[in-house]
């Protein structure tokens, strides 16, 4: 791996730093994500900090050490769309109403988690040398939606009982 390349994989680690405050309020702890909306304006917002993540994420997929490129896209566009569906960004109201229609959507601490596992699974297969492009598509799109559908069917993966957690907001930050 080529010194650039290694600087880009850091670069792309220091974007999942912007994305604790906005996992905090997914998971009820408001308090980051409020004091740097606060004090940052829209620079502190959970759609500011997201898109701060998935920028410093394609830079990553542009220029960093990777054997195949597929399961990156694909990664990154199924993560997206699933950490929309947790996180109200301010260009994705009309895909955040959308979703809500869905009584499987509503779990958002469960959606945010496994977006996050996408985008790992995502990062590992890139560094295979072969892999079926069907295969990506099973494990990183139908896989985590078939999961967030099952778990919620069967009750299973409702964080705010089992760690307790106060109430949420209206909606997620």
């Amino acid at each position: 791996m080529k010194v650039y390349e290694k600087i880009v994989n850091v670069v792309a680690g220091v974007g999942f730093l912007a994305l604790v405050p906005v996992g905090l309020g997914v998971f009820n702890v408001y308090a980051p994500l409020d004091f740097l909306s606060k004090q940052l304006g829209f620079w502190g917002s959970a759609t500011f900090l997201v898109l701060v993540f998935y920028g410093l994420t394609t830079i990553r997929i542009l220029f960093g050490h990777a054997e195949l490129y597929a399961p990156l896209v694909i990664g990154v566009l199924s993560s997206f769309l699933l950490l929309s569906a947790a996180v109200r960004l301010s260009f994705m109201a009309w895909y955040w109403s959308l979703v809500r229609q869905a009584a499987f959507l509503g779990n958002t601490q469960l959606i945010f988690l496994i977006a996050l596992v996408v985008l790992g699974l995502a990062v590992l297969l890139s560094s295979l040398k072969k892999f079926p492009v069907i295969a990506e598509l099973l494990i990183l799109v139908v896989l985590p939606v078939a999961t967030i559908v099952v778990l919620h069917y069967f009750g299973i993966g409702d964080f705010q009982k089992l760690l307790g957690l106060p109430p949420a907001r209206v909606e997620s930050p």
